[in-house]
């Protein structure tokens, strides 16, 4: 992230996922890769519309989507936490094992984990 490379512990604050901007938190949704893993994660639960836009901010978007009420308030919030980790480890996989995977092989992995968070009970239809 940027701050590391303002405390001296990284060379390049740049995105390595798209190489094109400063890596931020919010930058997690405004990256161009990140919003096409947002948009075909999400449109697995029917919810691509809620895809961020490039100028998205982590809390403003995320308060947004938590607007959804009733019982598909607690998926949501499930799903958004489940495409961010899966975001986050993607980057270090391609930081630190230098493995750069194609989208639809991590959006493979993002549906497997959605299976296994069903099975054990952290996510519900």
């Amino acid at each position: 992230m940027a701050w590391l490379h303002d405390e001296g512990l990284s060379e390049d604050a740049t995105c390595p996922l798209c190489n094109q901007e400063l890596e931020t938190i919010d930058h997690l949704l405004q990256c161009p890769f990140s919003r096409s893993l947002w948009f075909d994660a999400l449109s697995i639960f029917g919810w691509g519309f809620w895809t961020p836009s490039p100028l998205a901010t982590l809390k403003c978007w995320w308060t947004d989507f938590l607007s959804i009420r009733g019982p598909a308030r607690k998926k949501a919030s499930s799903v958004v936490l489940l495409i961010l980790r899966e975001i986050w480890l993607e980057r270090n996989c391609l930081i630190f094992r230098n493995i750069d995977r194609p989208r639809h092989i991590i959006l493979d992995g993002i549906r497997l984990e959605v299976a296994r968070w069903k099975e054990v009970g952290l996510l519900r239809d």
